[in-house]
């Protein structure tokens, strides 16, 4: 924790959100080079800003009048494939030609981040494995990047859908509501599928832009800590030949590694293991390792 901070300095969980205005502009620059095409860093850096609108907002399937949350809003040349009004997916073209496909559907989670405004904050970076893969049957036709964030951290309901994005939101607000700066990003930039829905992996020149984007981001967010969440992710990061940070290696946390999860924090088989006493282990063993 940060020296001298307080609880009753906690901010507001939208103003964290993407906050820091120059890392706005350096993370739009740098998806922009690696992956679709530097002609398209305004338009990223638009879908930002859209992102840190919408941060309460949802999909009008989601939306009630006169409900709990507004009704998302989206810039113009950003909204959804085909005008669907049930997502706040948002494609994007891929201009550089190594990510280019005729026959390729291409899913991205865009980095997300809170509290990186905070100079004095210690950061946090977590490196997840990769994106989540779009329905085949909505998206076969579309040649464009597929654009969401991280765990779908944008988006109110997902933040606290339990087989959504609740581990890593329970997470991030802990590191909030401590004073920390958290980075969230994944070591597989995209997630590749055939039109009939085939995972593809990647070619050794497109892993090496993954590659080269990682190391810019670390130098970018500066981490006094890295993170991994699963085996991919640490082996990704040990390939890297830079190491400006120390590092810690964790399960992967997800509904799908709850026996791993187990092992490492030694929780019995025999006894419930919520979700956020999940959380309050990643916390408690990151925390540590900072200091």
């Amino acid at each position: 924790m940060r020296r001298g901070l307080r609880q009753d300095l906690f901010m507001n969980e939208s103003s964290l959100f993407c906050d820091n205005p120059a890392m706005l502009d350096e993370c739009s620059q740098i998806i922009a080079r690696h992956l679709l095409g530097s002609e398209l860093s305004i338009k990223i850096r638009l879908r930002y800003e859209d992102l840190k609108a919408n941060f309460d907002a949802v999909t009008f399937d989601e939306w009630e009048a006169d409900g709990e949350y507004p009704l998302w809003k989206f810039s113009s040349g950003l909204t959804p494939y085909m005008d669907y009004d049930d997502t706040s997916i948002v494609p994007i073209p891929i201009v550089k030609e190594l990510f280019k496909f005729d026959d390729r559907v291409v899913s991205f989670d865009f980095p997300v981040w809170f509290n990186m405004a905070d100079t004095q904050a210690f950061r946090v970076m977590i490196l997840c494995q990769d994106p989540v893969s779009r329905d085949i049957r909505w998206y076969k036709d579309c040649r464009d990047a597929l654009c969401t964030t991280v765990f779908g951290l944008h988006n109110p309901l997902w933040r606290n859908k339990g087989n959504g994005g609740k581990r890593i939101w329970l997470l991030a607000s802990k590191f909030m509501e401590n004073g920390y700066g958290v980075y969230l990003t994944d070591c597989n930039k995209f997630a590749i599928q055939s039109t009939s829905g085939e995972a593809i992996s990647p070619d050794p020149q497109q892993v090496a832009a993954y590659r080269d984007m990682l190391k810019a981001e670390i130098e970018m967010v500066k981490p006094n800590l890295i993170v991994t969440f699963g085996k991919l992710a640490e082996d990704v990061l040990q390939s890297l030949s830079q190491a400006s940070a120390p590092v810690l290696s964790l399960p992967h946390f997800s509904g799908q590694a709850q026996g791993k999860i187990k092992e490492f924090f030694s929780w019995s088989d025999d006894k419930a293991f919520t979700i956020e006493e999940q959380a309050n282990c990643y916390f408690e063993t990151i925390t540590k390792a900072i200091h």
